[in-house]
């Protein structure tokens, strides 16, 4: 039964968006941006679906790397990128104003 709840959004963007978008992507590479579950949602494959998504979106773009930026305390979601083949580069990371500290992600198609 469909409800019509939004249950979850992300927003992909590929090397080729301005730099605000794209997280600094390089070409042939895509950023995962803005992925976020509501939190009646949480727990129930969204995420997962959602990143599965935009890897498949990824790859149909032709792009080579899929890369992310999440929330240090997000650590539920850095457990699934990990178990979705995503590596950590510390090298990346960012902490875009005080006390925000982002770990970046990357995923090689």
């Amino acid at each position: 039964m469909h409800t019509g709840e939004l249950l979850g959004t992300a927003s992909l963007f590929t090397w080729e968006a301005t730099p605000r978008w794209s997280e600094g992507a390089s070409e042939g590479e895509c950023a995962l941006r803005m992925l976020a579950v509501a939190a009646t949602a949480r727990r129930r494959g969204i995420g997962r679906a959602l990143t599965l998504e935009c890897v498949g979106g990824a790859s149909e773009m032709g792009c080579h790397r899929l890369r992310l930026l999440s929330a240090e305390s997000m650590t539920a979601a850095h457990a699934l990128y990990e178990q979705l083949g995503f590596r950590r580069v510390p090298s990346l990371d960012k902490s875009p104003g005080p006390g925000v500290y982002l770990l970046a992600y990357e995923l090689t198609l």
